[in-house]
């Protein structure tokens, strides 16, 4: 059992560091006076602080600017050194598998993806996925995963309805030995949510859904900033209540806006023109479009009262002519109508929202009174 006299200093040494580092993180490079004031510590605190970040190799001090006609010594610059460490963001869906490392400030560093196919078996898949991690980077932080499927506490897919054989696969214990860092895993509609709170069409907003409307209908939720899951994680999932009208959307011609290439998607891209030029039938499919989504989307609305429905899938291919209609619908049903918008990540949602997942994990690591980290 550790002496408390010796204790406490030592705490109090990691809580300076700790406290330094979150002002550092993400800020570019700060002066001592900026660093003192931001984190309250006295100078010669703040300055024991960061002679042991940069010994650690968390920290750097920058060379002074010499700027001519300015007498007087130059303000002492440093920066934490977000390179020093990196994380990963993993995703799966049913058409790609894609791989993203970044510094510890977001800054990404390479993206990989592999094409594979909805009808893929869980051995296909997988090794798809093990392809396109490759060798992960010496000194990883975490790792966060976006799958299909209800994820629940212990990181396991209970249902998927999306990719074969996926219920009941742990995407954690199957790629555990590549990594010597903790993986999240989180159903990508929430980590979309995430994303777009994160730096998408909501950033900053606190109260938000995030809803697709499209070939796949789902919703996730986040509140104070914070996602809900709900207990079992199936929080958002107004898709399963048949009255709600969601699987008429998946059945409508609108519902294929964006897709390419194919038939059902040229015929979408026809009805956008046709109502961008003003044809009544072509907005009649909209507003139709718009009643059948109406339904659930308002329940949602109406039972967390959100500042922002943000709105990926087929909306996102035109929102000029969904959002319109879709607010319409909305108005009369909603005692409160959020604002509302288009996703500005599309088909990157997911993989930001594990991005923006696997920061927080390493942050929280970074942070932690109970585990030193150094740079690898």
């Amino acid at each position: 059992m550790a002496n408390p006299r010796t204790a406490d200093p030592m705490l109090m040494r990691r809580l300076n560091e700790v406290a330094t580092i979150r002002v550092l993180l993400g800020q570019g490079k700060l002066t001592m006076s900026r660093i003192l004031e931001l984190t309250g510590l006295s100078r010669s605190t703040g300055e024991a602080v960061l002679e042991t970040l940069i010994a650690d190799g968390w920290v750097r001090e920058v060379p002074p600017e010499q700027r001519p006609g300015v007498l007087g010594r130059p303000a002492r610059t440093f920066r934490f050194l977000s390179e020093a460490r990196q994380v990963m963001a993993v995703d799966i869906g049913a058409h790609q598998v894609s791989a993203t490392v970044a510094d510890l400030d977001g800054t990404v560093r390479e993206t990989r993806r592999r094409r594979t196919t909805r009808s893929a078996s869980r051995a296909e898949r997988l090794e798809a996925v093990r392809m396109v991690i490759g060798t992960p980077p010496p000194g990883l932080l975490a790792v966060a995963v976006s799958t299909p499927g209800l994820i629940g506490d212990d990181g396991a897919v209970w249902l998927c309805r999306v990719l074969p054989e996926w219920t009941g696969l742990s995407p954690a214990a199957e790629l555990g030995e590549l990594f010597d860092c903790p993986i999240a895993v989180e159903n990508d509609v929430n980590l979309s949510a995430l994303a777009e709170r994160w730096t998408g069409a909501a950033a900053g907003v606190d109260d938000l859904v995030w809803a697709s409307l499209g070939r796949g209908t789902a919703a996730a939720v986040v509140l104070r900033g914070r996602l809900h899951r709900g207990a079992t994680g199936a929080a958002g999932e107004l898709g399963w209540v048949p009255e709600l009208g969601w699987a008429q959307v998946r059945d409508h011609p609108l519902s294929f806006a964006g897709v390419t290439e194919t038939p059902h998607g040229d015929l979408a891209a026809r009805l956008i023109d046709e109502a961008r030029a003003g044809d009544a039938e072509a907005l009649a499919e909209f507003d139709r479009f718009a009643s059948l989504a109406a339904p659930g989307l308002s329940a949602i609305v109406l039972a967390y009262d959100p500042r922002a429905l943000v709105l990926g899938g087929a909306p996102a291919a035109a929102p000029d002519l969904f959002i319109p209609a879709l607010s319409r619908h909305l108005a009369p049903r909603c005692l409160s109508l959020p604002d509302l918008h288009a996703s500005a990540l599309g088909e990157e949602a997911a993989i930001t929202g594990a991005l923006r997942l696997a920061l927080d994990r390493a942050q929280a690591r970074l942070y932690s009174t109970e585990e030193r980290l150094l740079p690898r």
